[in-house]
């Protein structure tokens, strides 16, 4: 009888395994399908002037194997997409000087940990950004809301799940390396705030 009952428990906890492992079923979200569901803006405010920037380009996607966890990923701005409004000032914020598009063309963020956080309904992210070939820790709270194939049918986002990612950040550009020439600090702020609202699909190809 006592063995006949533990086969049944086993087979119970392997039955639920199972299931676990097919709910868990990997996607994979590719970022930066369609430029107006790619938005990256970033702020520099100092003494004289304030600098408002932003881009539509973003190359990534993230695996996610259920909607509690997003594992590991690398997300990548192109430098020379960063648009300030002013075709010279563009060309200064790529130059040597600054973000050095030539020698470090990409801006990265390698996300290696969100976990959703049910006290807040927001999910705490761990990950490396690097600038000009410096890098640095960088973690903090997003905004994540995932939307079913029926949904984004329903609301015509297009083909496939979707995903969408909110979260704003502040970058000192002295920490990656970048130094503020003399006589432009009260024109050029050391810190940047970036705010990121961006839709990932698991239907890349939405044509």
């Amino acid at each position: 009888m006592k063995r006949h009952l533990s086969t049944a428990i086993a087979s119970i906890f392997l039955v639920g395994a199972f299931s676990s492992s097919a709910l868990a079923e990997e996607r994979s979200f590719t970022f930066g399908v369609h430029e107006a569901r790619t938005n990256i803006s970033f702020v520099g405010e100092a003494d004289i002037e304030t600098i408002h920037g932003f881009t539509n380009q973003l190359v990534g996607s993230v695996k996610s194997t259920d909607s509690e966890l997003v594992s590991t990923a690398t997300l990548k701005v192109d430098v020379k997409t960063l648009d300030t409004g002013i075709a010279l000032r563009d060309e200064h914020l790529q130059g040597e000087m600054w973000l050095d598009a030539a020698n470090h063309p990409y801006i990265e963020l390698e996300l290696t940990k969100v976990t959703r956080q049910a006290s807040t309904k927001k999910w705490a992210y761990e990950g490396t950004l690097t600038i000009k070939g410096k890098s640095q820790k960088l973690s903090g709270e997003a905004k994540i809301k995932f939307v079913d194939e029926d949904k984004a049918s329903k609301f015509k986002l297009g083909k496939g799940e979707w995903v969408n990612v909110k979260v704003d950040f502040d970058v000192k550009l002295t920490d990656f390396g970048v130094a503020i020439p003399e006589g432009v600090g009260s024109k050029v702020s050391d810190q940047w705030t970036i705010q990121v609202d961006i839709w990932g699909t698991t239907s890349p190809d939405q044509s």
